[in-house]
């Protein structure tokens, strides 16, 4: 994800061994059933949204983008950030947008 690759690797595995149908029972508990926070339509206009700000944000310059993201004073972590911290949180973004873009 993002470029991490995560590797589990098993150190012992057992098989061709029995196990009792009752390892396999799910707990008791009751069923549920939500309703979903977004329906379908809703989904897709922020899909939209989000597809409309990846596309500015690929536009923008770093020092667009940083007057930007210094301009929202709630973002404390933001605001706290170094030049080259800032620089490589705009480098990882641009990537990810890159990658997001190329699938489509």
């Amino acid at each position: 994800m993002m470029g991490i690759t995560t590797v589990k690797e098993a150190i012992d595995a057992k098989f061709n061994i029995s196990l009792k149908d009752s390892n396999f029972n799910l707990p008791d508990f009751p069923i549920i059933k939500e309703e979903g926070f977004m329906d379908n339509e809703e989904y897709e206009d922020e899909i939209e949204n989000m597809d409309a700000k990846m596309l500015m944000l690929s536009k923008m310059s770093f020092e667009e983008w940083k007057k930007m993201a210094l301009g929202d004073k709630e973002n404390e972590e933001m605001q706290k950030m170094s030049d080259q911290e800032l620089h490589q949180t705009y480098e990882m973004m641009q990537k990810v947008i890159k990658m997001k873009m190329q699938k489509k």
